[in-house]
Formats: C-alpha cells, structure tokens, sequence
C-alpha cells in the first residue's frame, strides 16, 4: 500500500531492539560508544552487513574498527591513518572485505583492505 502518513517515535526505548539495515548514524544504540573514543570527534559510521564491527571516520585523520555493538566505553581494536586532514565519511564495502573512506580537506578517497585476525 501507499504511506499515508509519518509519525514519529517518541520513545528512544522503543527503539532499542530493532535490527536496523544499515547503521551509519553514530548516535545510536549499538554505535554510541564510538563517540569521543580517544578524545576524538568522530565524523561518520558504517557496520558491516554481518554485524561483527563497525567503523568511525574521525576528525584525528583515522578510520577506526570497533566490535559491533560498540556501545558505551567500546575502544578500537585497530585503526588506520591514510588522510591528512578529517575524514569526513567512511563505508563497508564488498562484504566487508573492502571500505572506502574520504578526507576533507585533502580531497582524498581511500581503499581500505580488511583482513579477518581470528
């Protein structure tokens, strides 16, 4: 049928179980603590299809992994600095085999390769 009418949520609570398609706010339930991680301000969030992690573009020119959810007090298991200045998005790419992220002022897009350690 046709959407009629859009109402919002009232209760963030409501909201906590649900099984979101992607996930690339980073104040959410299952990304909040990706927020000042490491004193930093973090620009922007992508999780992998799988949910096992997520990663933060961040204004200190990193993209960060963390174990999805990463809720309050989540640190990074592993990071890397491709850009010199913030990096201003970040996505999970083929699987989570691959993400791309961009920098700011440096105009930059990064191919980032992702190996599974376990």
């Amino acid at each position: 049928g046709k959407a009629t009418e859009l109402k919002p949520h009232t209760l963030a609570a409501d909201l906590q179980n649900v099984k979101w398609h992607t996930n690339t706010c980073p104040v959410t339930w299952a990304s909040i603590g990706v927020m000042g991680a490491s004193g930093t301000e973090v620009k922007a969030v992508d999780r992998d299809q799988e949910r096992t992690f997520l990663l933060a573009a961040n204004d200190k020119h990193e993209v960060c992994m963390f174990a999805y959810p990463a809720v309050e007090g989540a640190k990074c298991k592993s990071s890397g600095t491709a850009h010199c200045s913030k990096v201003t998005n970040v996505r999970v790419l083929c699987g989570g085999r691959k993400a791309v992220s961009v920098g700011g002022r440096d105009l930059s897009c990064v191919v980032w390769d992702i190996a599974d350690v376990s």
